[in-house]
């Protein structure tokens, strides 16, 4: 269900440092990514 998200609970590659993060997502089974939906929120997928 929905919760508070942290820079702590993403999971990056060495090279990549979180720095200030401000965004909504929504995790969804799958891979891949969509560059928008209709509503013109962002989707993405992680794997």
């Amino acid at each position: 269900g929905p919760r508070d998200v942290t820079g702590q609970d993403i999971i990056s590659p060495p090279s990549v440092e979180i720095v200030d993060m401000c965004l909504e997502l929504k995790i969804e089974r799958g891979r891949g990514y969509c560059r928008r939906t209709t509503n013109n929120r962002y989707r993405v997928s992680m794997p």
